[in-house]
């Protein structure tokens, strides 16, 4: 059999889209210094607060991806004690596009932000196709004797292209990120100012964190396996089992402009600070995670 499945996604969801403020009781405290003498509630009713952050993305975004298999099944009854179960399975997860091309993706390479179509950046934003999702699949049920059942089998599985929140490449310069923290002794920032009209942040200086996917992104691999032993005695069957999964290229989303640990400036020890002084996070989605699943099952029917 084959399949071929397209699909179309459209996304507008942001973070803080009409932004968000905190407060805290410092604008209120006692001017002669006294600890804790705040209320972060009578600071909200002068209008004072600690942070406000403003994320928004600027575009709808329409998704693309397509999703196309082929595969292969039989089962062989070789005997009357001995059946087979056989197949061989190729997926093929392309990774997303959008279709006015309003994503953007950090390139670890340049050190730059890319934006998909633009100067010769593919429609992807860097991210190849994974053509290794090759899944065969492998079963058998064996019969040694009248009350005994042997079963056993082994596949592999593959979970499409990571498209959750942080892989849906949603950077500068397609959206507006605005933050502010107060003053803890001469407040300047107030309620009754609002936010700035927003405005698409400069790829070269953007002011929210970016979320990048890698270039050479997997889909994640789930490896399954199972042999089981049943015996039957009096009307009644005793199953023992061991069940296994092996997970392989899972998602993972680490920060790669943590600061290195040294004393002195935590920003300015960021690796990208000469490059993205203004944020904090770049947070990397790279399929090189790993999860073992082992197990004895027991069973009494």
């Amino acid at each position: 059999g084959a399949a071929l499945i397209r699909r179309q996604v459209i996304d507008t969801q942001s973070s803080y889209p009409r932004g968000a403020y905190n407060f805290d009781g410092n604008a209120t405290n006692d001017p002669s210094g006294a600890i804790a003498s705040g209320n972060a509630i009578a600071s909200w009713l002068l209008g004072f607060p600690s942070i406000g952050q403003l994320n928004e993305n600027l575009t709808w975004n329409g998704y693309r991806f397509w999703e196309p298999n082929v595969w292969f099944q039989d089962d062989w009854r070789v005997n009357r004690k001995l059946t087979l179960n056989l197949g061989l399975r190729y997926d093929v997860f392309t990774p997303l596009t959008e279709v006015h091309n309003q994503i953007s993706n950090f390139d670890p390479s340049t050190d730059k932000i890319i934006v998909a179509g633009v100067n010769g950046v593919s429609d992807t934003a860097g991210v190849k196709t994974d053509w290794s999702d090759i899944a065969p699949r492998f079963g058998f049920a064996y019969q040694p004797g009248q009350s005994w059942v042997v079963r056993g089998g082994f596949g592999i599985a593959y979970v499409p292209e990571f498209t959750g929140s942080n892989g849906l490449l949603k950077n500068a310069p397609f959206t507006d990120g605005y933050s502010f923290v107060q003053n803890q002794i001469f407040p300047t920032y107030t309620l009754a100012q609002g936010f700035p009209p927003p405005m698409p942040e400069s790829i070269t200086n953007p002011t929210t964190g970016l979320i990048a996917v890698a270039e050479n992104f997997q889909s994640t691999r789930v490896m399954q396996y199972n042999l089981t032993v049943q015996k039957e005695f009096s009307g009644n069957v005793v199953s023992a089992a061991y069940v296994a999964a092996l997970t392989r290229h899972g998602v993972i989303g680490p920060n790669i402009d943590q600061p290195l640990p040294a004393p002195g400036n935590t920003n300015v020890l960021r690796p990208y600070y000469s490059v993205f002084p203004n944020i904090s996070t770049i947070s990397l989605q790279e399929s090189t995670n790993s999860a073992n699943y082992h197990s004895m099952q027991l069973v009494f029917e």
